[in-house]
């Protein structure tokens, strides 16, 4: 299992792993299929085609793909990608900005009830960025009120991170915090290094469990 994963000059190697998701050449079909069920989206124009996919559809693949890869082992992955995160995250949030560029909401807390009496062996949190504005941006993230993730997020890319259930609440534990009933996830936008325009950003939390295993 890769413990990181830079793919922000693999262009065309993620777009094989794309349509690979949605041709079910490389990947269970079935994981697309239930992301898709979620967002109620339609079948895939593109299914079994090696033509171009739309920007969302890649994202939802590459997602998907990168989503079945999480069980009990932590890792990051970061790769291009121009569409805001799927509204069927658990938890999801646009960076809005007001007339003058500036961003509104610099950040936002997620909250997320832990499952309980359950098996916590393939449960996880994705955290996860979309950046599309055209500047460079640092973000921080924390649970609990703990940093986990200090990010300088690049132009037109995703990162992801995943982590067990378990290596939350032992790192929470590191810092003297009791087990928690509910993960509260802070996203904060530190610093963007130039004033943009307008462009898609987005902060999310999904909620790994057992059907994407």
């Amino acid at each position: 299992m890769f413990g990181w994963l830079d793919l922000t000059d693999c262009q065309r190697f993620c777009d094989n792993l794309a349509r690979g998701v949605v041709s079910e050449v490389e990947v269970d079909k079935r994981l697309f299929h239930l992301a898709k069920k979620r967002k109620k989206m339609t079948s895939s124009p593109f299914a079994g085609t090696k033509e171009l996919m739309g920007e969302e559809e890649k994202l939802t693949a590459l997602l998907t793909l990168f989503f079945s890869c999480a069980k009990s082992e932590e890792f990051q992955v970061e790769f291009s990608a121009r569409a805001p995160l799927p509204n069927w995250f658990t938890c999801r949030q646009d960076v809005n900005w007001d007339v003058n560029s500036e961003v509104i909401n610099k950040e936002h807390e997620f909250c997320i009830e832990i499952p309980q009496n359950s098996n916590w062996d393939n449960k996880g949190l994705v955290l996860c960025i979309q950046w599309r504005s055209l500047a460079r941006s640092r973000h921080s993230v924390y649970i609990n009120g703990i940093k986990f993730d200090e990010k300088m997020m690049w132009p037109s890319t995703v990162w992801v991170h995943y982590i067990p259930f378990v290596t939350v609440i032992r790192r929470l534990s590191d810092c003297g915090m009791p087990p928690p009933d509910m993960f509260r996830v802070m996203f904060r936008l530190e610093y963007e290094y130039t004033r943009t325009s307008p462009s898609g950003r987005s902060w999310g939390v999904h909620l790994i469990d057992d059907w994407w295993v």
